[in-house]
């Protein structure tokens, strides 16, 4: 425990669940009845999107919106236009995104609120932070977020003043690396120096945006900090030495065959049903119940595989789309043998998404938001998994079902990698460059690695089935990874070999700020986020979803361009000329409201709005489908069992509506058998009928030769009936 100078709080610093815990009570202590502020340089943070979202729910839990000066606003925009060049390329980029993205975003969620005064507009943010404080000192709790150590140390020192009476609490605190607030007091916290404890305290302060350098001189380049303090979370690193042995086993159990769980000390008998799907590793059968029975082949059975089952067991996994061991199995003689595991749903990755033909059979109404609504599900799964210190290890295509947008299924968890039991197996397009080639089982993995083959799944998601290192020439694709020759273009930066045909068009649509810059400097050699300890994390990622899909469904990619809403564009993007940054719509002064526009801007028209059948939410009449919002989409509306092959499908949101408006039956057979009795009905239409005449087809030589002599009779004819006429009319 140690004190913090600003007023007296007392606080702990720790990694892990515990420090995610008082990360949350504090966020809970601030928004509740404190005011809170934050500087130009928090809001350059790389990981203050992840801030934010952590707030998200405190602000608006106790409706109290985080407070921006309005000449936080002008630094930004100073920021943004650096017309003399002397700021750090990254802070520009930053400045950019949080004028054009996050701000107005933030501020129409009602997450922040920007406020001031004309007298504001002079100077440094500085000295607007120091006379507000000193103003509402008496009144208020204050917090400040900032990185900047001297404003720090002068917004503290106004707690120390002998000459005024002491009023409430001021906290001056900084957004880390993994978007965390902690003291800014100019101290490193009293605590071991772990790889984890740097990650989290190092100084990570940048120019403040106020303060320029000196002319004719560049700030030296920083390196973006969007990873999370969980990529090197201390943890174990040496693999568990229980020993790989066999274990014996009479018989492998077999359909029809009864398996023992125990459950509260007391054995169930289990009868294995219907086998489902296999592999290397062993059978999976139907129980009759929701949960399904994976049996190990007899080479799989190991003392090492029981107790990895076992500890998965103890731990307290619930989470709605991950199959995680529920139940051991063992045989009559209490052998293990197995475990028991919820039933997955829907096709993978690979067979549902990965696959142009298939993708528009499986799901021919989706368009790109439900690309990243599917991207922002899964992400959502890794991170529960994360944050119990669960690295899936062999994150691939195969492994990921899919029934919609909204409801995914993680099998083959028994894989992951958990403590001190490594994950064995991997696939090598997700396989980080850093650990190519290596034995699986003999090292555990990192986040920083698994953060590799997360955002390989992403791109492969985005440019469906593409793999991000294919490029011309057909170089070996582990040569590639290994060389992070990485080809698609990121403004001027590109080496001219990303793969011809529609994913050059798929790629052009991508937005730059969240999409392209993010894949570009993980996947290329040299950039922000190569290294290991560099790469985005989930929550990063997450915000760079959420941020996509918001310019998806707000109507404004659509305005730029409608074909960035599909999946497959059949063009390059339109460029539109760039525009100034804009500051958001609206400001307040420190005690009320101000339009805050240009002078002489028009006012946008805002677009029609109307309801969504399923969630009844007004969206932009752009953003529907048959009345249904893209959110809503994937949602099931009903379950239905083929008439032909007795299998269960679902029909969506999204195909209901489709069926009610062209005036259609609901279908009774599933996708699949539609599909095959829609081929059977062409073939039959294209097949050449046998004829049924007794007279035999005339050679075409001769039907020619006929042709010619009835021209040649008929010419005859009328020539003789001319020469009748005129004869005729002579006589």
């Amino acid at each position: 425990m140690r004190k913090d100078v600003g007023g007296g709080e007392r606080v702990r610093v720790g990694t892990g669940r515990n420090m995610k815990e008082r990360q949350e009570k504090l966020l809970d202590m601030y928004f509740k009845d404190w005011k809170v502020f934050i500087d130009t340089c928090s809001l350059l943070k790389e990981a203050a999107p992840t801030f934010w979202e952590r707030a998200r729910p405190y602000i608006l839990k106790y409706n109290n919106p985080v407070i921006v000066p309005e000449r936080v606003l002008h630094e930004l925009q100073k920021i943004y236009r650096n017309a003399a060049g002397v700021y750090d390329p990254v802070d520009v980029r930053n400045a950019e995104r949080c004028l054009s993205e996050f701000l107005p975003r933030y501020q129409q969620e009602h997450l922040l609120e920007f406020r001031g005064e004309p007298v504001d507009r002079e100077g440094h943010a500085d000295n607007v932070f120091i006379t507000q404080f000193t103003r509402h000192r008496m009144t208020y709790n204050l917090l400040l977020i900032t990185q900047d150590a001297d404003l720090g140390a002068d917004i503290r020192n106004l707690v120390n003043q002998r000459s005024v009476q002491r009023g409430k609490k001021i906290h001056v605190r900084r957004i880390d690396g993994g978007g965390n607030l902690f003291p800014q007091d100019g101290k490193k916290p009293h605590t071991k120096r772990t790889d984890s404890a740097r990650a989290q305290t190092d100084g990570d302060r940048r120019p403040h945006g106020g303060h320029e350098h000196t002319a004719g001189q560049r700030p030296a380049p920083q390196r973006t900090d969007s990873r999370s303090s969980a990529m090197t979370t201390a943890r174990k690193t040496v693999v568990t030495a229980i020993a790989d042995d066999p274990l014996p086993a009479a018989h492998i159990p077999i359909e029809g065959e009864i398996v023992f769980r125990v459950q509260n000390g007391v054995p169930e008998r289990i009868r294995l049903g219907k086998e489902i799907g296999k592999g290397g590793e062993g059978r999976i059968y139907e129980t009759g119940t929701p949960y399904v029975a994976k049996i190990y082949a007899r080479d799989c059975l190991t003392v090492r595989r029981r107790e990895k089952i076992r500890r998965m067991l103890s731990c307290s996994i619930s989470c709605a789309g991950i199959c995680w061991p529920i139940a051991e199995l063992s045989d009559k003689s209490g052998n293990f043998v197995g475990y028991l595991m919820p039933r997955a749903q829907g096709q993978s990755l690979q067979i549902a998404v990965f696959s142009p033909r298939r993708l528009q059979r499986f799901f021919p109404h989706w368009k790109k938001v439900d690309l990243v609504i599917l991207c922002i599900t899964i992400l959502e799964k890794i991170k529960y998994l994360h944050d119990h210190d669960i690295l899936i290890g062999d994150l691939n295509d195969q492994n990921i079902l899919v029934v919609s947008a909204t409801e995914v299924y993680f099998v083959d968890t028994d894989s992951y990698q958990i403590e001190g039991f490594p994950c064995p197996v991997g696939t090598p397009v997700y396989t980080a460059p850093e650990v190519q080639g290596q034995p699986f089982s003999s090292f555990l993995r990192t986040k920083g690695n698994e953060a590799f083959a997360i955002a390989t799944l992403l791109f492969r998601i985005m440019l469906p089935g593409k793999t991000p290192y294919s490029q011309q020439g057909g170089n070996d694709l582990q040569e590639n990874i290994a060389r992070g020759d990485f080809s698609y273009p990121c403004g001027e930066n590109s080496n001219r070999r990303a793969p011809d045909g529609p994913w050059r068009f798929i790629w052009s649509h991508l937005p730059r700020r969240a999409m392209k810059e993010p894949f570009y400097q993980t996947f290329r050699k040299g950039e922000a986020h190569y290294e290991e300890c560099d790469r985005l994390d989930v929550n990063a990622w997450l915000a760079n979803l959420r941020e996509y899909k918001n310019l998806l469904t707000n109507g404004k990619y659509a305005e730029q361009d409608a074909l960035s809403l599909e999946i497959f564009p059949n063009r390059y993007k339109h460029i539109e000329p760039n525009a100034d940054a804009k500051s958001p719509q609206q400001t307040k002064t420190w005690g009320h409201s101000t339009p805050h526009t240009k002078s002489g801007a028009k006012q946008s028209k805002s677009p029609e709005k109307r309801p969504c059948r399923v969630c009844k939410s007004e969206v932009p009449v752009t953003q529907l489908d048959h009345g249904v919002c893209s959110s809503c989409r994937g949602e099931i509306y009903e379950w239905k069992q083929c008439r032909t092959c007795g299998s269960r499908f679902c029909i969506t949101a999204a195909e209901h509506a489709f069926f009610v408006d062209k005036g259609l039956a609901q279908p009774e057979n599933c996708r699949e058998c539609r599909e095959a009795r829609k081929k059977e009905r062409e073939t039959w239409l294209t097949t050449p009928q046998q004829n049924t005449s007794s007279r035999t087809p005339v050679p075409q030589s001769d039907r020619a030769e006929e042709s010619s002599s009835f021209e040649t009779v008929a010419g005859i004819g009328i020539g003789l009936a001319i020469a009748y006429a005129v004869v005729h009319f002579l006589l």
